[in-house]
């Protein structure tokens, strides 16, 4: 089976992704700043239904699970995570990484936490983001699949709030059947290197250790406003009682960053 995981900046590059899809024929897909057209609908605002688009071209189920939008005026950045597939779906849990209801915050508003891990670290956002947990049913045996967007810190370096996340997660597993075969994936906005990533590894498989750059060089602007930069590799897969046999990054222009991989059985 075909996993992919990607953060799709609210559908921007919607086109192109529909053209890397139909080559992929994924049997999975876990996605990050997903937005849909129901949302607005209570909001006084107009967006068109991404989500149902892909299901109808597709024949695909979805679930989501939203929480802020990001108000940049002629544009809004969804910070919401979803899944789509071929399988049936149902989610088990909809969380949040700190609580907070979904809305529409002004881009002048952002603010950042005043606790960071390190003295020495950036602040991450104050914003509540989301953590899903679906159950796919797959032909032969359910798939846990966890869906995470954690806090976002200047230049994706570790902070307090990016550690709890990681802790809530690990938490998370240790409460709940720890024997069903389990699929994380997220934009988890830290380094390899980070303490959090550790933490993870601890619990669950990680099979993004050696991805060097998981963000799209033509597209995502840290390359555009410092040139000098080489590479960032900020998202992951971990898995747990998966048989794994690759996990790879597609070099493909479908978002500002690039999508992930992975072949797996049961």
């Amino acid at each position: 089976m075909k996993l992919i995981h990607l953060n799709v900046e609210s559908f921007k590059y919607f086109d192109a992704l529909v053209d890397f899809l139909e080559a992929e024929k994924p049997d999975i897909l876990s996605l990050v700043e997903v937005t849909d057209g129901a949302f607005f609908g209570t909001q006084g605002g107009n967006q068109r239904d991404y989500i149902g688009e892909l299901c109808t071209r597709f024949g695909w189920n979805s679930v989501f699970h939203p929480t802020v939008f990001r108000d940049m005026g002629d544009y809004r950045i969804a910070f919401w995570v979803g899944v789509l597939s071929r399988f049936p779906l149902t989610t088990l849990d909809q969380l949040y990484f700190g609580e907070q209801m979904p809305t529409i915050v002004p881009n002048d508003s952002i603010s950042f936490s005043d606790k960071p891990k390190y003295e020495r670290y950036p602040h991450a956002w104050k914003w509540s983001l989301p953590f899903l947990v679906t159950q796919v049913q797959t032909e032969g045996w359910p798939v846990r699949l966890l869906t995470a967007h954690f806090h976002v810190s200047y230049e994706c370096l570790e902070t307090l709030q990016i550690w709890q996340d990681a802790e809530r997660i690990v938490e998370y597993l240790h409460t709940h059947n720890q024997n069903i075969p389990t699929i994380l994936t997220g934009d988890f906005n830290i380094r390899n290197e980070s303490m959090a990533i550790k933490i993870l590894r601890e619990k669950m498989t990680q099979h993004s250790e050696n991805f060097t750059n998981t963000l799209c060089r033509s597209i995502h602007p840290i390359f555009s406003d410092k040139p000098g930069h080489l590479w960032l590799w900020i998202d992951h897969i971990f898995t747990q009682n998966i048989s794994v046999s690759s996990c790879e990054v597609r070099e493909v222009e479908v978002s500002d960053h690039l999508p992930l991989v992975l072949d797996f059985s049961l």
